[in-house]
């Protein structure tokens, strides 16, 4: 059985390796850390040259605003691409594997956090967060933490780091809606994701709604 590796930044991967278990059967592996025998690709991998041969490969990345040649060495050397986006087939032959909610429900607590957001910092998500005294944990966090602070949490956020080109946020808004969360999104360029996240209970915002939360 073919593992399969992630190119993602944020403190999410233990609960998308659950999904991909679920969806396709594909074998979880841990995180990319220096050492360990098996691996999670983030951006490092493209930065240390990790060999993806054999794998599957799921891109999460908008990669409209950053590909660079040499991805598609380490693409081309992959089993099979996987992408989130259909944005992204463009930039290769990829798979269209999109994210969807799945049963993995935690227990309802007390919910004492109003707003929630993991994710890299910027201006542009401090411009909100910082407004609405949201709690933000900016690190990388197990599946264990992200359902402790997703389960106090009244509602989960999802901003886009940049202005330009945003594609869906599926990576953050799933697994916060497979908890069992609310959720609060910032609106993407991808309508047919807006409306089915729309269709789900999920609040779609412009960026402008956001700031007057």
């Amino acid at each position: 059985m073919p593992k399969y590796f992630f190119c993602l930044k944020h403190g999410i991967t233990n609960t998308l390796a659950k999904y991909f278990e679920w969806k396709y059967g594909c074998e979880p592996v841990g995180f990319f850390k220096p050492g360990r025998g098996q691996y999670i690709l983030t951006w490092a991998a493209f930065k240390n040259y990790l060999n993806p041969e054999g794998q599957i490969v799921y891109n999460y990345e908008n990669l409209g605003r950053q590909f660079q040649a040499r991805y598609y060495q380490f693409f081309e050397k992959a089993l099979e691409i996987w992408d989130y986006s259909e944005l992204n087939k463009g930039f290769y032959d990829v798979k269209y594997a999109p994210l969807e909610v799945y049963p993995d429900l935690i227990p309802n607590g007390k919910k004492d956090i109003k707003f929630f957001f993991y994710g890299a910092a910027c201006r542009r998500r401090g411009n909100v967060l910082h407004k609405i005294n949201a709690t933000h944990i900016y690190k990388d966090i197990s599946d264990q933490e992200l359902n402790h602070w997703i389960g106090r949490s009244e509602y989960v956020l999802s901003i886009s780091f940049t202005e330009d080109n945003q594609l869906n946020d599926s990576a953050r808004i799933i697994p916060a809606l497979s908890k069992g969360a609310k959720v609060i999104a910032e609106r993407c360029v991808e309508d047919d994701f807006n409306q089915k996240m729309e269709s789900l209970g999920v609040k779609i915002l412009t960026y402008k709604e956001l700031r007057r939360l």
